[in-house]
């Protein structure tokens, strides 16, 4: 059975660290493995997490304050899932989630939400206050809006984008409607 590496995509996060964490090869392979061999996992979620104003904060503030949201947001995060969820941050200011079991998109739906939530409240940095910040999540689920990886991902980064522009600091759950804006934006 094919299990993430050393490159576990699961988020640990220490104060004095801003993780970097493998979401691409190793994350796939974990993903598609436990597709095939766990039967119960017939339903799956991947939620793409976007911080609205992130770039805001690092020009306002500095990257130390950047890294503080980073390291909450992943805390923020992670207190949401279950343990056979998993976080990564896949660059900059971008986290993908996998969720997995479900029971289908109103599972997905909940967690996002909670997310959401949990991302508006200001960050507590003992250097510079109280930080305000939030997220965009799109959630694309399986099978339904993808078959792959790669097409769940593609789904939720196109629902994060119609979040981003609806309603920052929202979620939006993956509508077939968005591919075409996908084939477009991607093309």
């Amino acid at each position: 059975m094919i299990t993430p590496s050393s490159t576990n995509p699961r988020v640990t996060v220490g104060r004095d660290m801003v993780f970097r964490v493998c979401f691409t090869d190793d994350f796939q392979a974990y993903a598609i493995a436990k597709f095939i061999t766990d039967k119960k996992w017939t339903k799956v979620a991947i939620l793409y997490v976007d911080s609205d104003n992130f770039k805001s904060i690092n020009d306002r503030l500095g990257h130390a304050a950047g890294d503080d949201v980073l390291i909450e947001t992943a805390r923020r995060i992670r207190s949401q899932l279950r343990e056979s969820d998993i976080v990564a941050r896949l660059g900059g200011d971008e986290f993908a989630v996998l969720l997995a079991p479900i029971r289908g998109s109103d599972d997905a739906a909940r967690i996002a939400a909670a997310i959401s939530a949990a991302l508006r409240l200001p960050v507590a940095s003992a250097k510079f206050g109280a930080i305000e910040s939030s997220a965009s999540i799109g959630v694309a689920v399986f099978p339904g809006d993808g078959a792959t990886v790669e097409a769940l991902m593609l789904a939720a980064d196109a629902a994060m984008y119609r979040a981003k522009t609806r309603q920052p600091g929202s979620y939006w759950m993956f509508d077939p409607a968005l591919d075409g804006e996908t084939s477009t934006a991607i093309a």
